[in-house]
């Protein structure tokens, strides 16, 4: 996104909802302990909460907890000056390999669910499917 705009990434895990503490991994819940309490490796992690662009912002998550389908989002939360819509382009990497590049336009108070990881467990495996709605309004704006 242009120097600016404020657009936060999401994850949300099987059966999670979007700024669900602790479904939501997001700028304001950056480490929720998702599997074995107190074992890091099976927590997702924001690296940075990017205020003002350009990013990027990177959610981590070593070995994956659940079984099925996680979506990644993308939400413009803040224009902080920029006017008009932005171009927001979300890298998806499964095991440190490139599977997906996705850019969506987005206009200030809109999320864009731009695909979904299903993941394996045993396997530690999984592939990426792509929404293909555009984004929309949206009336969320803190984890709850």
């Amino acid at each position: 996104a242009p120097s600016g705009a404020d657009i936060d990434l999401h994850l949300i895990r099987p059966g999670g909802r979007f700024f669900k503490n602790p479904e939501d991994v997001c700028y304001c819940n950056p480490n929720p302990d998702w599997g074995v309490v107190g074992q890091a490796d099976d927590n997702p992690f924001l690296d940075r909460d990017d205020l003002v662009g350009p990013g990027p912002e990177n959610i981590n998550l070593t070995r994956a907890p659940y079984d099925g389908e996680y979506d990644v989002v993308a939400h413009h939360f803040a224009a902080n000056g920029h006017s008009g819509p932005v171009d927001v382009t979300i890298e998806v990497r499964l095991r440190g390999n490139l599977v997906s590049t996705r850019t969506q336009s987005m206009n200030p108070g809109e999320r864009w669910i731009a695909g979904r990881i299903n993941w394996n467990t045993a396997s530690q495996s999984g592939s990426f499917a792509p929404h293909f709605l555009g984004s929309f309004p949206t009336i969320y704006s803190l984890c709850f």
